[in-house]
């Protein structure tokens, strides 16, 4: 991944460094330049960790008429509670054991309402939700009353890639425009920008290319490089899904971590997908020149090497399982995470069941969101086997 900004120019330095043996066989550790570097081979690590059966599951907040959860997602709240939020608007803090929940957010225009959920986090006491569709951070108690709202007059820049912080929160934004070429659709480098109540920073950008099939198809990515930033706090992790490299920053660059990835065969990657978009056509929109048209668009030179990046309890990070065939199962990703450690070292790998997709580990469970084979979401936490 090719980093731009005169902040990151340090990286350069980096074919200097020598690579020590760490404590364990399955990575190395160097320093160069003052950044840490860590170099995972993710087939020697042993501690592999399955899940149990889920602690709690619900598909439905409770009461008279039970609201039915959809596109959902849920992260850790105070003291045993979790925080829920769908991306129609709706945002609620509760216990799913005792069933007690309180609304903290709707749907609708109004000051304390959301249009688009882009995230919610809890954090240092408050609840915090992104608004995409009117591009501004609203700070509600834990009762549900508004606290704050900060405006973020940058568009697409209100994303799911989002580091919350009490001082100021930490965006990786879309960046406006398009350019087309003759092979590819090619999106301006992606900021990253910290919004306080005063300023937005912009701290440094990262290229973003996107490889599109035809029009003649569904319009969408044949392999589509994308960026992912989580964390909390000015401390958070960073990476580009097209290549296997993390970037830990707290300020600056502090540790890089790099793992190897088999070979594969991208061409027969892009064929399994075109395949399976193919199949949902009729057989009369797909003509054998439309067809010959799609598979002669240019692969892209970054293979699709993971899927996204979920926080850690000790301020690591995991990252989820490759897959290349991605569009061939509807519904939610299944597959083994890599767990790091807070200092860029591999922890274990998590396999996970089908239909279950994480969005925090803690230190003996994970919350996530399952999805069945009728599409029904249920938020679930489930115990890591062999965590103490």
């Amino acid at each position: 991944m090719r980093i731009c900004g005169t902040c990151l120019s340090g990286i350069l330095l980096l074919a200097g460094g020598c690579d020590t043996p760490g404590p364990s066989e399955a990575f190395a550790v160097a320093d160069s330049a003052g950044i840490r570097v860590v170099s995972v081979r993710p087939s020697d690590i042993s501690d592999t960790v399955r899940v149990a059966d889920p602690t709690w599951s619900m598909e439905a907040i409770p009461g008279p008429d039970p609201h039915y959860l959809s596109s959902v997602d849920v992260v850790p709240g105070p003291e045993g509670q979790v925080v829920v939020g769908e991306s129609e608007g709706f945002v609620w803090l509760g216990n799913p054991a005792t069933e007690e929940w309180t609304q903290i957010a709707a749907p609708g225009d109004g000051p304390a309402e959301v249009g688009d959920l882009a995230g919610a986090f809890y954090l240092d006491g408050s609840i915090w939700a992104a608004d995409r569709s009117r591009e501004r951070i609203l700070e509600f108690d834990t009762t549900g009353t508004l606290l704050s709202e900060r405006r973020i007059p940058v568009r697409d820049l209100v994303t799911w890639d989002w580091a919350p912080g009490r001082e100021a929160h930490h965006f990786l934004g879309s960046g406006p425009g398009w350019v087309p070429s003759d092979e590819i659709i090619q999106r301006p480098p992606t900021p990253v920008v910290r919004v306080s109540a005063f300023a937005i920073d912009t701290l440094f950008e990262m290229p973003n290319v996107e490889w599109f099939v035809t029009d003649q198809l569904t319009g969408g990515p044949l392999l589509r490089p994308s960026g992912h930033l989580v964390g909390q706090s000015g401390r958070f992790w960073f990476a580009d899904n097209a290549r296997p490299e993390l970037i830990l920053w707290d300020g600056s660059v502090a540790t890089i971590v790099r793992w190897s990835v088999p070979d594969w065969d991208p061409r027969r990657a892009a064929d399994s997908l075109l395949d399976a978009a193919i199949a949902t056509l009729p057989s009369e929109q797909v003509t054998p020149e439309i067809e010959a048209q799609v598979r002669s668009v240019p692969l892209s030179p970054n293979p699709h090497s993971f899927w996204g990046l979920v926080p850690v309890a000790d301020g690591g990070i995991a990252v989820g399982s490759r897959l290349p065939a991605c569009c061939a199962q509807p519904g939610r990703r299944v597959g083994p995470w890599l767990i790091f450690r807070s200092d860029g070292t591999p922890s274990m790998v998590v396999a996970l069941p089908e239909g279950f997709e994480p969005s925090y580990f803690g230190a003996d469970y994970v919350l996530g969101v399952a999805t069945d084979d009728l599409g029904r979401e249920m938020i679930q936490e489930r115990e890591l086997l062999g965590r103490e």
